[in-house]
């Protein structure tokens, strides 16, 4: 994968994480907003067994 596929994926997933917020809360979240969530422990916990997990079932 080229970096720049991985800059539009990034920047989809991002996308796709302001509307779901905006469609259960009514208000759709800023970058700025996801960003902050991504930096919290439970969160990246969260990436890291999901990611282990990928990594486990190739």
């Amino acid at each position: 994968m080229e970096e720049n596929d991985t800059g539009q994926q990034i920047d989809a997933a991002i996308e796709d994480v302001c509307n779901y917020v905006g469609d259960v809360t009514g208000k759709r979240a800023t970058k700025n907003e996801v960003a902050a969530a991504l930096k919290k422990y439970f969160v990246l916990n969260e990436i890291k067994d999901f990611i282990v997990l990928m990594r486990e079932e190739q």
